[in-house]
């Protein structure tokens, strides 16, 4: 038998048996609810029947109006409980509606005998019609009494029965479970089993192995189908493995060159993965970053390597990469030793096997080139013979600082600084002592002044200072203090005593908002002139009030 007819016939049966339980189960408990409303109804039949019962011996008893109405109320409502109900015997309820009729006419004529006189023959007749009437309601409370008990048997047994169905049908699904189960092991997983266990042997170069099924089903064909296929499979696998083995053997012959290759590049090469995880490196790139092994460097982290100043760009530089862009980039890297250098990297996204992209970084060492660009950089600012600041730079320098002033609204003060007869320092001691001079004036300046003020040799002789947050009085106080620093400072000569050299200071301030540095430089030019007409070696200040004149200081106005 075809599998697929076998599970088809085993599944419908067992539905079908199932459904046939589930079916008889649903009957039972409609029966169930129909005796439950037969019941209901017997109880409340043989309740009033109790009652018709008492309120008659009451009748007996006393014969009053108001038991005689409570008496035809109670029939009344017992005739209203008899009628045909679902599951009650027919025969049962018409004979107890008779006999609730007959006791309505019993109790009438009861009535009539105890209204008809009090006789002798009047009193016999009615006690005749009570004895009867009792029997009779007794009678009727004994039939509604059988039918109760009854009914409730009917319910029990019928009960006792639904349980034990509910209690059997787990029983009867499971015993088919098992019975399916043990089906489909013998006719589909044994052989399959079978057949999995001669697909891996035969994977394994095992050509002895068959299935040895003789089964008609789907299964046999597929078993004999791979008995027939199963020579020519391991023949192929034989081929394609081979085939692997020489492509991973050159594979592996390329991996090497392309590694010594890497190895021999002067340039750092290196992979990142695609969350900029280091997967691979060069000697070059161990060596930029100090450590032996890849392990080494993937523990120790390229970002912590990076300086701080340059790493959020260079991160940026390698999501880019990521999203296909070619870039490049010029950083500090630092190694785990201590050791900086400068290099230029160049990204690019790769697609590895899995198609995730990675990322191939080269760089290059440029440390030199840009120290190179840095000192070129520093000697276009810087002036050769004293070290400061140039004109160009003072200029730069100095424009930024007094647009910061303006917008914060502070003090600005600008120095001129000249040195006295210089021309006569140079052509008595030669231009040598008067470098020498001008050197130790810049020497002086940087140790006196501030760390932001701003130096400058303008040209020859001449040099400015522009002092930050410094107004007219503080700036006269600093010019003084530089003025008698540079008098107090000797040039030693080859021979004989040392030389000193006084200067001469003008001072400027910003005064308002519109005073550009052009303005501030020209006014302290000025008053630098007025302090070498008053005599040199001294200060002088433009617009300066007379309450900032010192008793020691020059100061010209």
């Amino acid at each position: 038998m075809r599998i697929r007819t076998l599970l088809i016939t085993m599944l419908v049966s067992a539905m079908t048996l199932v459904g046939v339980l589930f079916s008889a189960l649903w009957l039972v408990h409609d029966r169930l609810d129909t005796l439950s409303d037969v019941q209901t109804s017997s109880q409340s039949v043989l309740r009033e029947a109790s009652e018709l019962l008492v309120l008659t011996n009451e009748y007996a008893l006393r014969g009053s109006e108001r038991v005689s109405d409570q008496w035809r109320i109670r029939q009344q409502r017992l005739l209203g409980l008899l009628h045909p109900t679902k599951g009650a015997d027919p025969a049962t309820i018409a004979e107890l509606s008779d006999q609730v009729d007959a006791l309505g006419s019993f109790f009438d004529r009861l009535v009539d005998a105890k209204a008809g006189g009090d006789t002798p023959f009047q009193r016999l007749r009615a006690g005749m019609l009570i004895d009867q009437l009792l029997l009779r309601t007794q009678a009727l409370f004994d039939q509604a009494d059988r039918w109760s008990t009854s009914a409730r048997a009917t319910e029990r047994q019928l009960a006792d029965w639904f349980h034990r169905m509910v209690v059997t049908l787990p029983v009867i699904v499971i015993v088919l479970l098992a019975v399916l189960s043990w089906l489909i092991s013998r006719r589909v997983l044994r052989p399959l089993s079978r057949l999995n266990e001669a697909v891996l042997a035969v994977a394994q170069g095992d050509l002895s192995v068959r299935t040895a099924t003789t089964l008609r089903d789907e299964i046999g064909e597929v078993s004999q189908t791979f008995d027939a296929l199963a020579l020519d499979m391991v023949s192929q696998l034989r081929q394609e493995v081979a085939v692997r083995r020489q492509a991973e053997a050159e594979m592996k012959v390329q991996s090497a060159r392309l590694q010594a290759i890497l190895d021999a590049e002067p340039e750092c090469v290196l992979l990142l993965g695609p969350n900029f995880e280091l997967l691979d490196i060069n000697k070059t790139g161990l060596a930029w970053i100090e450590v032996a092994s890849v392990e080494e460097a993937k523990k120790v982290g390229l970002r912590t390597l990076i300086d701080p100043a340059y790493r959020k760009d260079v991160l940026a530089l390698f999501r880019n990469a990521a999203l296909g862009k070619v870039a490049s980039i010029e950083f500090r890297l630092c190694g785990v030793r201590g050791g900086e250098r400068w290099v230029q990297s160049y990204v690019a996204p790769l697609t590895d096997a899995q198609g995730r992209i990675e990322i191939l970084s080269v760089s290059r060492d440029i440390t030199v080139n840009k120290q190179l660009t840095m000192e070129l950089e520093r000697q276009a600012h810087i002036d050769f013979l004293t070290q400061l600041n140039n004109r160009g730079r003072f200029m730069q320098l100095a424009e930024a600082e007094l647009s910061r002033a303006n917008r914060y609204g502070a003090h600005v003060s600008v120095l001129m600084l000249d040195v006295d007869h210089f021309k006569k320092v140079n052509d008595t001691h030669g231009h040598k002592v008067g470098d020498q001079a001008l050197v130790k004036l810049g020497e002086v300046c940087q140790k006196t002044l501030r760390s932001f003020d701003i130096i400058g040799r303008m040209g020859g002789e001449e040099f400015a200072v522009l002092l930050p947050q410094t107004d007219q009085q503080e700036a006269v106080e600093v010019a003084e203090r530089l003025r008698i620093a540079i008098g107090d400072t000797p040039v030693s000569l080859a021979q004989g005593l040392p030389l000193h050299f006084s200067v001469s200071i003008g001072v400027s301030t910003r005064l308002s908002p519109e005073d550009n540095l052009d303005m501030l430089l020209s006014r302290a030019d000025d008053a630098l002139y007025a302090a070498k007409t008053a005599g040199r070696d001294r200060v002088a200040v433009t617009g300066v009030t007379e309450n900032l004149a010192q008793p020691d200081m020059k100061v010209v106005r």
